[in-house]
């Protein structure tokens, strides 16, 4: 440091700022490595959250937690002008292979009126889900056109891929919100043409992986049906959804789906899930499909 004669405490005020400014540039270097130490924690936790990953396991939770089950459902649909409509079947399901394929059957068993109409779903992982519809009397079971897996269910709030679930495969994940008990998940079909839905949210249970609720936007990005799972409970050391409403926000129509005496691998044969079976119905479990 060159000294001023003119200005003997030069020095010293420059000294001083030159103190100052190494204090600053330590601090600041110390809140760089700090922020690089913090990237190199969080950074690991951020990309471990693989959204796909999470769909997969929820669908997995969902639909396919055991490689068969047999539920008694009770669907419950209240219209805006009060009018409801009450129905009880029986839900087979079973897996097939281990892609994620599966297969359906639901017989309607009440009303009087619908009894015997039989509906059997074949999700596929590759090509649209085939959807069949049997009438009692009816030569044979009716295959709908592809697509008609998100029409709906008896005319209810439920689409038949409601039923089913939708296959992860034919949507786009993203992370949308990371909260304390749930990962809300932004879903984006890679197909825009079939869908009515612009994208979709789903919170998933952290704990379970099962979906606590589920939200369906339109292209103008305004809410148009909502799903609140509404009670879960363990069966056979299952985490099972036993009752959920879903809920049309335009119409003001909800519908109620509840499930009892559900049971997991019960060793269902595939040969249920054929359209002979829709018109003669099975045996299993020791007792007839009603």
């Amino acid at each position: 440091m060159i000294k001023d004669p003119h200005h003997p405490n030069r020095e010293s005020r420059t000294t001083n700022h030159d103190r100052e400014l190494a204090g600053a540039v330590n601090a600041m270097s110390a809140g760089l490595s700090f922020m690089m130490c913090a990237l190199a924690v969080f950074a690991p936790m951020a990309s471990a959250i693989d959204a796909g990953e999470i769909i997969g396991k929820c669908r997995a939770a969902a639909y396919s937690a055991g490689k068969d089950s047999r539920s008694e459902v009770r669907m419950v649909t209240e219209r805006k002008d009060g009018a409801v409509t009450e129905k009880e079947m029986t839900l087979l399901s079973i897996d097939i292979g281990d892609n994620g394929a599966q297969r359906y059957y639901i017989r309607i068993n009440k009303p009087p009126a619908s009894h015997g109409l039989t509906y059997m779903i074949w999700k596929n992982t590759d090509l649209e889900d085939d959807v069949w519809q049997y009438i009692p009397g009816a030569d044979g079971a009716a295959h709908f056109p592809a697509g008609e897996e998100r029409s709906a269910f008896e005319g209810s709030c439920l689409t038949f891929e409601d039923i089913s679930g939708r296959g992860a495969e034919k949507d786009t994940h993203t992370l949308h919100n990371d909260e304390p008990a749930f990962w809300v998940l932004k879903s984006v079909s890679r197909d825009s043409g079939p869908v009515e839905f612009s994208y979709y949210l789903t919170w998933v249970d952290k704990s379970t992986y099962l979906p606590g609720k589920v939200e369906f936007y339109d292209k103008g990005g305004r809410m148009y049906k909502r799903t609140l799972v509404l009670e879960v409970k363990e069966i056979q050391g299952i985490p099972t959804v036993v009752a959920k409403r879903t809920q049309i926000l335009s119409s003001g129509t909800n519908t109620l789906w509840s499930v009892s005496g559900t049971a997991y691998n019960q060793g269902l044969s595939e040969d249920i899930f054929t359209e002979r079976s829709m018109k003669e119905p099975p045996v299993e479990l020791g007792g007839q499909v009603y």
